[in-house]
């Protein structure tokens, strides 16, 4: 006689990414198709609507790497100084025994060639080698110069890089010149893995290609990227991951029963089927009921509740907030009025928002909008990806 294996718990996590064993939800078909690019030599760009769980897709991939490699993953939102980011890839490198037990020798080298210079040594250690006087050091010129030499029987080395666009948006609001310069010296530092085993995959809350075409013309600094889109979840994959956190509640007292109708009635409202909004809808129903099956009513009811709550209201507001990053005053002072008109009538066509302002560079704000997850074009009209930003947007910024 067959038994079918008890559905493993998984608990909810809507502050941090979700991370560890019993909180991420494992997306196998995204990590394998990364791990198959990655080892067809490619450096990647992984994009998707906010909330999809691009974070805990990285922090999976950096705790379970493949044989051969070693992963460095580096949150890098706050960095707005490129020398300051090569740093954080310099000390990275050398957090590994096996790169760090060569680097010994790579430090004597370079203490050699110091005082066949006449430079007197002030110290050395693994922030680099300090010259008396106002002598800077150039993380990348450093980084690179280790990573030529390591030798070939070293792991490959993969930096998952999260928030790039947003240090690279942070460097050019004080140079684009440093910006251009930024972006040059990461292409030079990904064309490395032709001499060195070194890797990318790069993704942000905002768009890399919004961000550099704000900075410069030049679309060769950015084009051997390969671009990954992260989907949502398919009914299968979200079904499978309500089953789970019934389970992970059930551990906490609370039973939630769901029949395959009432699932379809959850995934018809929510439209696309990103993690979060499951795991917000699922722990707004454990906080009202102890035991109940669900019923469509109820759900309407939740969601209602949470776009609503106080509780949900930084989430939220922080959609709006995030405009200000995106775009200039104008172009903010747009695109909030497109989400207002779509909050209110439940669709926008192109046209209707070229009518806002016909100077406007109205296709740039589009993709913006549509890359972070806002809103996606169905026929000839525009609406909001999630059901429950937009019943919040109408609620709490249209007038």
């Amino acid at each position: 006689m067959i038994t079918s294996q008890p559905i493993e718990p998984l608990y909810i996590s809507t502050g941090q990414p979700a991370d560890g064993k019993n909180k991420f939800f494992p997306r196998d078909k995204i990590i394998n198709l990364i791990w198959r690019k990655l080892k067809g030599g490619e450096d990647l760009l992984l994009t998707a609507p906010r909330r999809v769980g691009k974070s805990s897709i990285l922090h999976s991939i950096k705790k379970n790497p493949h044989d051969g490699y070693i992963v460095k993953y580096l949150s890098i939102m706050g960095v707005d100084n490129s020398n300051i980011y090569f740093k954080n890839i310099y000390n990275a490198l050398l957090e590994d025994d096996e790169i760090y037990g060569f680097w010994k020798s790579f430090k004597e080298k370079r203490k050699l060639e110091a005082e066949n210079a006449k430079e007197k040594i002030s110290s050395i250690g693994v922030e680099g080698v300090g010259l008396e006087g106002a002598i800077k050091t150039d993380y990348y010129e450093k980084t690179t110069e280790l990573l030529k030499s390591l030798p070939k029987e070293t792991k490959k080395v993969v930096f998952l890089l999260d928030e790039f666009p947003e240090t690279l948006s942070n460097i050019s609001q004080y140079s684009h010149q440093e910006a251009i310069k930024f972006l040059q010296d990461n292409r030079d530092l990904r064309q490395l893995n032709h001499d060195a085993d070194i890797q990318f995959v790069i993704t942000g809350s905002i768009g890399l290609g919004n961000v550099v075409k704000k900075i410069t013309d030049n679309k060769h600094l950015t084009n051997d990227l390969k671009l990954i889109e992260i989907p949502p979840l398919d009914n299968e994959e979200a079904s499978l991951m309500i089953d789970r956190l019934c389970a992970g509640l059930k551990e906490d007292g609370i039973s939630l029963i769901f029949s395959d109708e009432v699932k379809e009635h959850l995934f018809e409202k929510i439209v696309q089927n990103i993690p979060y909004y499951i795991m917000m809808i699922m722990d707004a129903l454990g906080d009202e009921i102890a035991e109940s099956t669900v019923t469509n009513e109820l759900i309407d009811k939740t969601i209602d509740k949470i776009t609503k709550s106080r509780s949900n209201a930084d989430y939220f507001s922080n959609w709006k907030t995030r405009l200000k990053g995106a775009f200039e005053k104008k172009e903010e002072m747009i695109v909030i009025e497109i989400l207002s008109h779509i909050s209110k009538h439940e669709k926008m066509a192109y046209q209707e928002m070229k009518q806002i302002d016909s100077e406007i560079d109205l296709k740039a704000l589009i993709e913006v909008l549509e890359y972070d997850g806002y809103i996606s074009e169905q026929g000839e009209f525009y609406s909001f990806n999630s059901p429950l930003l937009k019943s919040w947007w109408s609620h709490r910024v249209a007038e």
